[in-house]
């Protein structure tokens, strides 16, 4: 019987291993203009979703609570909206009733002379906070292993 229960113990795991690992990737598009750079991917009908941007270093821009001031003008689950433009953006999204995470990588040239006059500015930074969602090394080596083994 408790050998059952662990049995049943190690596939519940390696099924939320397999989860993680099989996160979706999403088409981003970036857009820069004079009135600054937008970014956005495909919307979802689920309300009910968690959701990220963070530049190339893992800072978080914006995400459901809030956004960093001096960096965004505008953000939400399918969109965000800088002053600058940042070469690569990351973005992050788990919903309810999607089927696993979804994440999304945006790049673009960043033309000089493009973006707007922030209000905000109080120097240079590169944002406010660090992603919750990036998953550490160790975690993806496991999935790799796991998938190869299954």
């Amino acid at each position: 019987m408790l050998l059952a229960i662990f049995g049943l113990l190690a596939v519940s795991v390696l099924f939320d291993f397999a989860q993680l690992c099989l996160s979706k990737k999403l088409e981003c598009i970036s857009t820069e203009t004079s009135q600054g750079t937008f970014y956005s991917v495909p919307l979802y009908e689920d309300l009910n979703c968690i959701y990220s941007w963070s530049n190339v270093t893992n800072h978080v821009l914006a995400n459901n609570d809030e956004k960093a001031d001096e960096h965004v003008i505008a953000s939400n689950c399918t969109s965000l909206h800088t002053f600058k433009c940042y070469k690569t953006i990351k973005y992050f999204r788990d919903c309810a009733f999607e089927q696993g995470e979804k994440t999304a990588k945006c790049e673009t040239k960043c033309f000089q002379g493009t973006g707007i006059h922030n209000p905000h500015q109080r120097g240079s930074s590169n944002g406010t906070g660090t992603s919750r969602y990036h998953m550490p090394v160790p975690l993806i080596i496991l999935c790799v292993l796991l998938l190869v083994i299954l």
